[in-house]
């Protein structure tokens, strides 16, 4: 079995790439995948943990905070990312223990389309290319979506006053919007499709933010137990004698293709947010550079 032909980790934190090492996947090769995620996520913990919250004086942030007329919104869009962030990194200890005795076969795929999720909306938010009034305009749109499915939940539960209370949230994170100068967000009819912006759909942000959107369709399909998934990523065929079986299964270059995808979907936002932070970034490149060689890669700067 080969290790899937995958981009490793993504486009890295200094423009450096990852090439795949092909060769034979064994349980010892699959245990170091494992061990180098459960690292990537304490020692990345810990250097954040360092950090603080404040971004650094003269940093993208900093400059972004000191600039736009209400600074609080701009805060709103990072409290947004970290939790994003907290979220990824949550599924990719869920993951974790779904590939580590006794294996699961369907659950693995669906954390790991978590995190991407989570990865792929957090790294959104937190683009270094954006300006502040870009990055506040994407957090409305994210506010919106959320405050949306908060009234449909009422409305699913029969609870009139917090269908009630979830709409006049929504006309006032609307009024702020428009106070700061973002227009009103409708459809041909006139109704309310978005505040700031219409935020596009999930599949296309994690195309935008972590091109990933063949791999996030395919875990997408576990996550809705299309029968064409489940049965060729978790299961295989087993004969005995004139009866045809299925067992539940996973190969070993799927684990592989998994712990590569959660990386990615982890490592994304945090190199984006020490970027913007302007955190030094050569302890971070350290810690994803050992995770990149135990993942199966080499760290090649370009």
């Amino acid at each position: 079995m080969q290790v899937l032909h995958t981009q490793m980790l993504g486009r890295p934190w200094t423009e450096a790439r990852v090439i795949p090492l092909m060769g034979k996947i064994t349980l010892s090769d699959l245990t170091r995948m494992v061990g180098a995620l459960v690292r990537l996520h304490d020692e990345t913990g810990r250097m954040l943990d360092g950090y603080g919250h404040d971004p650094s004086p003269g940093s993208q942030a900093a400059g972004e905070l000191d600039e736009f007329d209400n600074p609080e919104f701009v805060r709103v869009a990072y409290a947004q990312a970290n939790m994003l962030m907290e979220s990824a990194a949550d599924h990719l200890t869920a993951f974790v223990k779904t590939v580590t005795e006794p294996v699961q076969t369907v659950a693995p795929w669906t954390c790991v389309r978590a995190a991407i999720e989570c990865g792929a909306l957090a790294s959104w938010l937190l683009d270094t290319s954006l300006d502040a009034r870009t990055r506040v305009e994407r957090s409305f749109a994210y506010r919106y979506k959320g405050l949306s499915e908060q009234v449909k939940f009422a409305r699913a539960s029969s609870n009139s006053a917090d269908v009630d209370k979830a709409n006049a949230r929504i006309d006032k994170v609307e009024q702020d919007a428009l106070q700061l100068g973002f227009p009103r967000v409708a459809n041909g009819k006139g109704k309310r499709i978005g505040i700031a912006q219409q935020m596009p759909s999930i599949t296309r942000i994690v195309k935008i933010a972590l091109d990933e959107e063949t791999t996030y369709r395919l875990l997408s399909a576990m996550v809705h137990a299309h029968h064409w998934a489940v049965q060729k990523l978790s299961f295989c065929r087993v004969d005995e004698g004139a009866t045809s079986l299925v067992e539940k299964n996973l190969e070993p270059e799927s684990v592989a293709f998994l712990c590569v995808k959660v990386a990615h979907a982890f490592a994304n936002p945090l190199r984006l947010k020490l970027q913007l932070f302007g955190w030094p970034a050569e302890s971070i490149e350290s810690i994803l550079a050992s995770a990149f060689v135990s993942l199966g890669g080499q760290w090649v700067e370009q």
